[in-house]
């Protein structure tokens, strides 16, 4: 195909310059490039902007601009940009941003032109993404892409003769166009006067006759004076408008369209004329007739949308003109313009600001206020220093006033119930208790509202499912309790859930007696009535209401089914125990069936009975006493709350069996794996023959007691207690006491044995126990020892052990530990073979027996806990568990046997006999667990209770905790939080 020339291209097609150009540079460049096609502001910083920017990303920036394909032609970026939009090949949006249109549109371009050239899209240096150009004879050394041509320093285009002559030409032809394109778009001002206004005009010839009429009238004047016809004030000087009287228009009739068009044709020539010679768009300068003085007035033009104003504007700013024109410094005429906006116009003035990336904003309301208040955690002290530098800066007031804000997060609290007693436990001193409780009622009624409203949630008909989780826990030294609530929504992934905390017991233990004296009557009273009365939503004037039935005046108003609220209990066994009646039994009893701890620690064992609230207040109102009460010992607290809605406390499953397998690793190390001193040896070994000595004497006393003469032994005693002078007897006779005392004394020799056995035994672990301590803290020159090694190791694995809870590891760890078990033991066998004990038989073997045995244990449960944090699993996941938690209690057991002969504890009992039942009542288990419970101790005293501390007295601590509280759960206020995290304006740009 024929080259195309610049310089011969018809003056009506922009597009074949474009052609042209490329083709020129494809075809005459010595190299082949990769040029950057268009150029931006940030592109070109500022001197200001470069001093603050590091040298490196200036580098950059310099680097790049030498691939600019519009500086190494030497066209303007305006022109440029015209150019590339003739073809529509970019596009400009209404901020005049400049974006890539389609690479189909240009591979026609090229296409079309015969061009060889490549577009891509691509980060050199690590920049933003832009848009790149190849152009220029492939040789041998030509680069495949831009970031691999910048990774070779090759940023200078390649010489092409005469490329600056080129472009300068284009540059003045380009300017030619643009203005005439720009001329052809504006509306003449001959057709429109000083404001465009959409009226049907006289013509030219009417025109011409108007202002021909006018001129012969003042000449036929002039002539008949004698006088040269000049523009010159008439004799009727005290006339308004004398210049006008002189040329015959000052008697117009503005009122009638025709006259009125007229006036208007002729000032559109005045003004036309008078730009004619000023080279002025839009500034019409004139005498102001009071003052004598001239002055200037700017053309505004209406236009039908924002787009076609940003368009026009763009061409003709006649805003900036009105800028220029209020004062000689353009600054004070910017800040003239815009504080009368500011005043009149405070809204519009504010969006405007904002929109075009201005920080503007007006005065914080109590709302906003509030939000900015409670998200931060502020105190008053640091609410008040922040506001003060803020007035300074902006020499304005920045928010509310502190008392308004406070009334903001105060507003509509619940009024607490306070209770202090006195409570003593045992011989120890006695203990002031402190007792804080708001009505559940109202705050479950306020929860539900702020759900819906922060959700936006309006439609009666979307909910389907309201939840209430009541779960307590004592720690930190104060029983916490609180509640969760779960909406599940038509439509919703996951139910909407916020949870809140109402009562606080401050006492140093969790003892059923100090609930049963303050808050759980109170709590149980509320109860009833949120589960005998349905909770109706309401939408009143566009806001989510909740009322429970019993709060309704007239039910004949209500449209929509009332929702039934579900009620359920999390919290650990020692809660649910207490709960369900069964305080102290939670390691003797299970709370869900009715086996103990002989018969769920047989493997393979048959399912227990499953317990009833009827089975359980059946039980608390007979008179059966010690093991047949099975651990229930009162009615429960909520017998509206059936037993299958205790949800089973995995976290403290989790923590519990994991901690068991990490104690069995330790005692299995130190008993059978690391050295040990020839006294520990001793030591070690005595204990060993006590664990068989001991359960061996014991069998012979039971077996004592329950044979013959532990018969006789019994009988006599009962004898003698019938026959008690008390009774009216005279005792045993002779024989029988003789023979009475000859049994006590053998029973007591057999006991005195086993208790000496067991004394001995004790006596042994303590010493033991203190060696080990010695190991976890050893003396001043001991730098090494096992068990800091193995911490150095879950440390080097980002676990953590806490220094509470006797050093027990808590659930985040332990799912982490159960994660990474097999790097976590694996680098436990390279650093046990430094501390073993060479004395026993293939001690490496064992070592990695020991360690291969916990990594499976530790993987199984990691397999059984992950499908009980799973949302909603499948049938596939049930199947799974079931095996998963066959094989790990299987491995639990079996690892327990070698460390001591105790039964199951409770929580793996749970874990396998009543897991699989959780999932099934309760597919999103991982919402309902007691982890939201456990997390009140760290929310609660950080965000409440430090905030109340220095108030003693118990009814104004409350309220002053109610009120805090209140700021925390206010709808307006988290509203108002969810709405700035929200983005504004997209995200910001690299500058």
């Amino acid at each position: 195909m024929e080259t195309i020339d610049a310089k011969a291209c018809p003056q009506d097609s922009p597009e074949l310059l474009l052609a042209g150009l490329l083709q020129y540079l494809s075809q005459n460049s010595l190299l082949s490039h990769w040029y950057r096609i268009w150029d931006r502001s940030d592109d070109y910083p500022a001197s200001e902007v470069r001093r603050l920017t590091n040298e490196d990303e200036l580098h950059k920036i310099d680097q790049l601009n030498k691939m600019s394909l519009q500086n190494f032609v030497g066209i303007e970026h305006d022109h440029w940009i015209w150019l590339l939009k003739s073809y529509k090949l970019v596009k400009e949006n209404t901020d005049g941003d400049i974006s890539f249109t389609t690479e189909d549109k240009w591979k026609e371009f090229l296409r079309e032109y015969d061009i060889d050239a490549e577009v891509e899209a691509a980060n050199c240096l690590r920049t933003n993404k832009r848009r790149y150009i190849r152009l220029g004879l492939k040789t041998d050394n030509w680069h495949e892409s831009a970031p691999l041509q910048a990774r070779k320093n090759k940023f200078s285009p390649p010489r092409c003769p005469n490329i600056g002559v080129i472009g300068r030409r284009l540059n003045k032809d380009l300017q030619f166009r643009i203005e005439e394109e720009r001329n052809d778009e504006e509306d003449d001002w001959g057709d429109t006067g000083i404001n465009d206004t959409d009226v049907d005009i006289s013509d030219d010839a009417n025109s011409n006759e108007c202002a021909d009429e006018c001129t012969d009238k003042y000449v036929a004047e002039c002539a008949d004076t004698g006088e040269a016809a000049t523009a010159k004030p008439c004799a009727s000087a005290h006339h308004p408008f004398p210049l006008l009287q002189c040329y015959g228009l000052a008697d117009l009739d503005l009122s009638d369209e025709t006259d009125c068009n007229r006036f208007k044709r002729i000032l559109g020539e005045m003004v036309a004329k008078q730009q004619q010679h000023t080279k002025e768009k839009n500034v019409v300068e004139y005498f102001q007739l009071a003052q004598n003085k001239s002055t200037t007035a700017v053309a505004v033009r209406p236009h039908k949308s924002d787009d076609a104003f940003q368009s026009y504007h763009r061409g003709n700013p006649y805003l900036k003109d009105a800028v220029r024109c209020l004062d000689k410094d353009v600054k004070v005429g910017a800040l003239r313009l815009s504080g009368n906006l500011a005043k009149h116009h405070k809204d519009e003035f504010i969006d405007a600001a904002n929109a075009s990336g201005v920080a503007v904003t007006g005065v914080l309301n109590a709302t906003e206020s509030a939000a900015l208040y409670t998200e931060a955690e502020l105190g008053d002290e640091q609410w008040n220093t922040i506001m003060r530098h803020l007035r300074n800066k902006f020499d304005a007031k920045i928010a509310c006033s502190l008392l308004d804000l406070k009334r903001k997060c105060y507003e509509g609290y619940t009024m607490p119930r306070v209770k202090v007693i006195y409570h003593r436990a045992g011989q120890k001193d006695e203990e002031k208790i402190k007792a804080e409780y708001q009505d559940i009622k109202a705050e479950f009624k306020k929860a539900v509202e702020t759900l819906l409203r922060v959700n936006r949630l309006k439609n009666r008909k979307q909910v389907k499912r309201i939840r209430l989780i009541i779960g307590g826990d004592h720690g930190q030294g104060a029983f916490r309790l609180g509640f969760r609530v779960l909406i599940d929504t038509e439509g919703g992934k996951s139910p909407m859930c916020k949870t809140i905390n109402i009562a606080t017991v401050y006492c140093k233990k969790e003892v059923g007696a100090i609930l049963e004296s303050t808050v759980i009557d109170w709590l149980a009273e509320d109860l009833k009535q949120i589960h005998d009365n349905p909770l109706h939503l309401l939408n009143l004037d566009g806001r989510a209401v909740c009322c429970f039935e019993c709060d309704m005046d007239n039910l004949d108003d209500v449209l929509l089914e009332p929702i039934q609220v579900e009620q359920l209990i999390a919290g650990d066994l020692a809660w649910e125990c207490f709960c369900l009646g069964k305080e102290g039994a939670a390691n003797s009893w299970c709370i869900y069936c009715m086996l103990g701890p002989q018969q769920w620690s047989i493997p393979n064992h048959d399912r227990g009975q499953c317990w009833t609230m009827e089975d359980l207040n059946e039980m608390a109102d007979s008179d059966k006493k010690g093991a047949k009460r099975m651990g229930v010992k009162r009615r429960s607290y909520f017998p509206w709350i059936p037993l299958k809605n205790y949800i089973l406390p995995i976290l403290h499953l989790c923590i519990g069996l994991g901690n068991d397998v990490i104690d069995y690793f330790g005692f299995l190390v130190e008993w059978r794996l690391t050295k040990l001193s020839d006294e520990e040896k001793r030591w070690k070994n005595r204990v060993d023959e006590l664990n068989v000595l001991i359960p061996n004497q014991r069998k012979v006393v039971n077996d004592w007691k329950a044979g013959n003469h532990g018969k006789r032994r019994t009988a006599l005693m009962a004898l003698r207690r019938t026959r008690a002078p008390s009774n009216g007897g005279n005792g045993l006779n002779h024989d029988e006491v003789d023979e009475l005392a000859a049994l006590d004394a053998t029973f007591e020799a057999m006991g005195k044995l086993r208790d000496t056995l067991i004394a001995e035994r004790k006596s042994l672990n303590t010493k033991i126990d203190a060696k080990h301590e010695e190991r976890r803290r050893p003396p001043e020159g001991v730098q090494k020892t096992w068990y800091l090694e193995m911490e150095r190791i879950y440390r080097n694995h980002n676990v953590k052990r806490e220094d509470y809870h006797k050093r027990k590891f808590q659930g985040r760890p332990l799912k982490k530990i159960m994660q990474k078990a097999e790097a976590i033991f694996t680098d436990a066998k390279t650093m046990l073979r430094e501390f073993k004990d060479d004395s026993v038989a293939d001690i490496d073997a064992k070592i990695d027996e020991t360690c291969d045995e916990i990594i499976s244990l530790l993987r199984s449960w990691g397999e059984v806990f992950h499908i009980f944090y799973t949302k909603k699993p499948s049938a596939e996941d049930k199947d799974k568990f079931k095996n998963d938690m066959a094989d790990a209690v299987a491995k639990h057991r079996a690892l327990r046997a070698k460390v001591d002969d105790n039964n199951d504890t409770p929580k793996l009992h749970c874990a396998e006999d009543h897991g699989l039942e959780a999932i099934e009542n309760h597919p999103d288990l991982s919402l309902c667990i007691e982890e939201w419970v456990e997390q009140f101790h760290q929310t609660e005293r950080k965000k409440v209770e430090a905030k109340c501390k220095f108030e003693k007295d118990p009814e104004k601590h409350a309220q002053l905790a109610a009120r805090k509280r209140a700021g925390m759960n206010n709808a307006d206020i988290m509203a108002q939080c969810r709405d700035t995290k929200r983005p504004r304006r997209g995200p910001y740009k690299k500058r």
